[in-house]
């Protein structure tokens, strides 16, 4: 698996997440995209980075959070992606994807109860 994107992908990250009167801003949405689609190709390092780099300016993003722990859990840091997902299920409870996601997390944890209440939205 990439752990780091190309040169021109890391230039988006290092400049992207950036006050909004400096050239080269990004705004939240373009960020978290730019986040997923790293986090899509492999390039988890960087992922990660935006994604917390997205949280330190807005800790209630609820997408950030979910993405975040979707890909801590891939990494085997199950505890902090469970709380992850679950402060994002808190902030926005109406995305049923974010329940599944969360239920098939405790499901490969065989936290069969767990998993039952995560589906059940």
């Amino acid at each position: 698996m990439q752990s780091t994107p190309d040169e021109h992908e890391r230039d988006k990250i290092n400049d992207g997440v950036a006050s909004s009167n400096q050239p080269g801003h990004v705004d939240a949405r373009e960020a978290l995209l730019m986040a997923v689609q790293l986090h899509q190709q492999g390039y988890l390092d960087a992922a990660q980075e935006l994604y917390e780099r997205l949280l330190k300016l807005d800790p209630c993003n609820a997408n950030a959070l979910h993405y975040l722990g979707v890909l801590l859990h891939a990494r085997g840091q199950s505890d902090e992606a469970i709380e992850c997902m679950r402060q994002s299920i808190a902030l926005d409870p109406g995305v049923p994807d974010w329940h599944a996601n969360l239920g098939n997390v405790m499901l490969n944890l065989r936290r069969l109860e767990d998993a039952a209440d995560a589906y059940a939205i």
